[in-house]
């Protein structure tokens, strides 16, 4: 049923566009009714003439099969072009209904751009509501500092070392000096300015929440109190799956990321306005490989809150395991990470392990030469686990697993001096497999350690595995947890990164609800007409370790290309620098210095990876995203788990939640207010011009319901120039359209035989309606008659005959020539007809025949019907 409220413009038309026809096509037949009604049946013959229009031209002669609509013996053209006619009404009728119904409205972006005011916009959802205001006089501050101090680069600590064989001793004599060289700032952040002014730099990513730290608690220079980041969770979006607009930052929840954007919006307009901006973005990359063996187990009691008889089942894991082993593209790691290279060599490291302890297979050792010289195990063998020991691995059945550390299902025991200490017993393990052997897989997969050197090379690369929502093994609902349901998790090996990368945010308006009212249409790669377009990214390059310091990076000129503390590429995107330590369950945030551009994305993968050790509804607020206290989180977490590329987005999806609730951008189009240790920007403003494309109303249409008026036009254009051609070689003309006109007109032939001498052939109208135009004809009978006399010079006499007895045969077959006569005339075949109207009827002397066939009839001017005309010459009648 069609509701008012779903009706549009364009049905609307459509709707008046058939009401129009309908009355156009009823109300003219009602009229023709009326004016029968009020005809009479002896009438002048200009009132003939006009009624006779009448009548022809509307659809009665169809509807009634009349004369006029008759088909056999009409010459072929005009039977040709008649039916041309009605068929196109009828596709001009059927385009006049339908072409409406392809109109609608709608609001589209201008063409041009117009500069209107931007202003900042406040976020005033919960994000919003809990971001602290920027304490920009603190500034930012670097610690390089592990279990000893070192200094910073560029910085004036100064060191006063002490060492022996057993003891360090380290004194600061000015305080350790933690702020940021100006001439960082100006390097790191030097190229943003080529590529728009919205594009931010590390210097513009500030911690969403922080707290100060009271003067000189860590001796520094100056004595001065500092900011340090400190996590508080203010919202989740995990599950939008959308572009978010959030204080600061713009929030990808479909694939991960996050945008820098310090929000202004523009001053409302009547529909709104939309526009463009390069934006930094800073994305997790994951990779995950399926292991193919699974944790499968029978659910006894779902009140239970962890899973008893628990087996490892081989998917093809160990029985199809490809023996030689993996590896991963080292080279270039700042342009590709090879997250699936470092994801396939510790899932395959996992395996063959894991294959060991169980002695499905063998090492290499001093038994055996070479790997894997048995293997004793085939598809869905299944593998008893043991989860009733004391700290034994206990999975739920209602909740998603990320670990860093591999191998973790099977209870392994610890070494310790040549000893293993606790763990599974309930296999041999001949091979001496300790949870030391799986520790070193996430290390291999990263590629990083703590002493490796900051700089470009390495990369931050978080490793683990993820044990997926369990779903049941019959594939029906996987939200009902009955007694007896048999179920199974799948295992993945992930490896994530963080990618920085500048995107094209298309950006919508309208209305005046602030940032709410601030839409995302698109976002995109930014697209570079040449390489020298792309940014130029620059890396620190120091003596230092990872463990004392992440390296600083940023976009770069090439003015400091050759600078020798940094290393550049210039390409799309930068894979992050620094590195994960799975050892250091900490906040999101780094509580030692205010550095967080360099500090989150590395700090929050790592927490990712170990939502399994600590207790994460108690650490600093972060919510549950393991799905066990969220149902709805839980089936995303199921329809996710089916296949390593969804697993993936599950990692991605986290850091991205956490993230947001982490950091805040401070730039966009207003300046941002200088921050101390920086360089000087342009005082703020509070508002500032922006190019925009300004929405407007348009009517549109739908080509599709355009076909009908398509065709009528097609059909026009070759009528007209099919007329245009007969006008030209003079075929058709008013003054021989004129002619036709008149001797086809219903009066004029009427007056042409029963007042043939009343008026001349072919007069002009005028004449016409003075001579003979008011002259009564009555058509009561069944042949018409003229009332009153003639007023001719002549008149022709033939013998009447009875009105009763008339015999029409086939006279509507008789050819009529309107050609060489100027009055209508039955065509004779034994001379053609010649001379004019009165010769014919009034042959005088002459010997002049017309041919009728026998038993014809043919009209008498003068009596009162039809009569057969006799061989010979017609005798003179009476006198008028």
């Amino acid at each position: 049923m069609v509701r008012l409220e779903d009706l549009t413009v364009g049905t609307v038309a459509g709707i008046i566009a058939a009401g129009v026809f309908v009355a156009q096509l009823i109300l003219p037949m009602l009229v023709i009714l009326i004016l029968v009604g009020l005809l009479r049946n002896e009438n002048s013959a200009a009132t003939w003439s006009v009624v006779g229009r009448a009548l022809h031209s509307s659809h009665w002669p169809t509807i009634l099969r009349t004369d006029t609509a008759s088909a056999k013996g009409v010459r072929g053209s005009v039977r040709f072009i008649a039916l041309l006619q009605l068929l196109l009404v009828l596709l001009v009728s059927i385009a006049s209904i339908v072409t409406p119904l392809g109109l609608y409205e709608s609001v589209l972006a201008g063409n041009g751009a117009e500069e209107v005011p931007f202003n900042y916009a406040k976020d005033e959802t919960t994000i919003g509501l809990g971001t602290l205001p920027r304490n920009n006089a603190l500034g930012f501050s670097r610690w390089c500092w592990d279990f000893v101090p070192k200094v910073c680069p560029f910085s004036e600590t100064i060191i006063e070392e002490t060492r022996n064989a057993t003891n360090y001793q380290g004194q600061l004599p000015l305080g350790y000096d933690d702020r940021i060289p100006k001439n960082y700032t100006e390097i790191y952040s030097a190229g943003v300015s080529k590529l728009g002014r919205t594009v931010s730099s590390i210097f513009d990513i500030q911690w969403r929440t922080y707290k100060t730290i009271p003067e000189n608690e860590y001796g520094w220079k100056g004595n001065t109190t500092r900011i340090v980041g400190d996590y508080r969770h203010l919202s989740q979006m995990v599950l939008n799956d959308r572009w978010d607009v959030v204080d600061g930052l713009v929030v990808d929840t479909k694939t991960g990321g996050i945008g820098f954007r310090n929000h202004t919006v523009p001053t409302p307009t009547p529909y709104g306005s939309a526009w463009e901006e390069d934006i930094l973005f800073i994305d997790p990359e994951t990779a995950c490989v399926d292991l193919n063996i699974t944790l499968d187990f029978a659910l006894q009691d779902p009140d239970e809150i962890y899973v008893d008889y628990l087996v490892l089942t081989d998917r093809g894991g160990f029985a199809d395991m490809n023996k030689a082993m993996p590896w991963f593209d080292a080279n270039k790691t700042w342009e590709n990470a090879d997250l699936k290279g470092r994801a396939k060599l510790a899932g395959w490291l996992a395996n063959a392990l894991t294959m060991v302890y169980l002695n499905v297979t063998n090492p290499k050792s001093e038994r055996y030469t070479k790997a894997f010289q048995y293997l004793e195990s085939e598809v869905n063998k299944t593998f008893p686990l043991e989860t009733k020991g004391l700290g034994s691995f206990r999975p739920r059945h209602d909740q998603l697993m990320l670990k860093e550390t591999y191998g973790d299902f099977l209870n392994l025991s610890t070494a310790l001096n040549g000893s293993l200490l606790g763990g599974n017993t309930s296999y041999p393990n001949p091979f001496k497999i300790s949870t030391a052997n799986f520790s070193e897989i996430a290390i291999e997969c990263s590629n990083a350690n703590p002493r490796s050197y900051s700089n470009m090379s390495n990369i931050a690369v978080g490793c683990g595995m993820l044990l997926g929502a369990a779903r049941r093994k019959d594939g029906t609902s996987s939200l009902f947890f009955d007694p007896g349901s048999e179920w199974t998790v799948p295992l993945y090996s992930c490896a994530t990164a963080a990618k920085a990368t500048i995107k094209t945010v298309s950006f919508r308006y309208n209305g005046t609800a602030g940032l709410s009212s601030l839409k995302i249409d698109d976002i995109r790669p930014k697209q570079y007409a040449k390489d020298e377009d792309k940014p130029l990214w620059a890396v620190e390059k120091s003596a230092l370790r990872l463990n004392y310091a992440n390296p600083v990076w940023g976009i770069t000129i090439p003015e400091h290309a050759n600078h020798p503390n940094i290393t550049t590429a210039r390409q799309e995107h930068l894979y992050l620098p620094g590195y994960v330590d799975p050892s250091d369950i900490g906040a999101p945030t780094n509580g030692a210095q205010n550095l967080p551009g360099v500090d989150f994305y590395s700090r929050i993968i790592g927490f990712i990876y170990e939502f399994d050790t600590v207790d994460v509804s108690a650490s600093w607020g972060i919510p549950d995203y393991t799905g066990r206290s969220n149902m709805a989180l839980y089936n995303k977490w199921q329809q996710l788990s089916r296949n390593p590329e969804d697993a993936a987005r599950i990692i991605n999806l986290i850091w991205t939640d956490i993230s947001a609730n982490a950091v805040v951008g401070t730039k966009g189009h207003l300046p941002s207010p200088p921050l101390q240790n920086l360089a000087k920007r342009d005082e703020p403003q509070s508002s500032v011009m922006v190019p925009v494309k300004l929405y407007t109303r348009r009517i549109q249409f739908k080509l599709v319901y355009g076909i009908p008026a398509f065709l009528a036009l097609a059909v026009g254009a070759a009528i007209f120039a099919m007329a245009l051609v007969f006008v030209c070689i003079g075929r058709a003309g008013p003054a021989r359209l004129r002619r036709y006109l008149d001797q086809t007109s219903a009066g004029r032939i009427f007056t042409t035989f029963l007042y043939p001498n009343d008026c001349p052939p072919g007069a002009p109208k005028a004449t016409w309606e003075n001579l003979v135009g008011a002259k009564h004809i009555d058509v009561s009978g069944q042949v018409p008659r003229r009332v009153g006399p003639a007023s001719g010079p002549a008149e022709v006499g033939v013998t009447g005959a009875p009105a009763g007895n008339i015999a029409y045969e086939k006279l509507d077959q008789a050819a009529i020539s309107l050609h060489s006569l100027p009055s209508p005339q039955p065509y004779s075949p034994v001379n053609g007809g010649g001379g004019s109207a009165q010769e014919y009827f009034n042959g005088g002397g002459g010997q002049q025949y017309t041919y009728v066939p026998q038993a014809s009839a043919t009209l008498h001017p003068h009596g009162g019907g039809y009569t057969g005309f006799r061989s010979g010459a017609a005798s003179p009648g009476p006198a008028a």
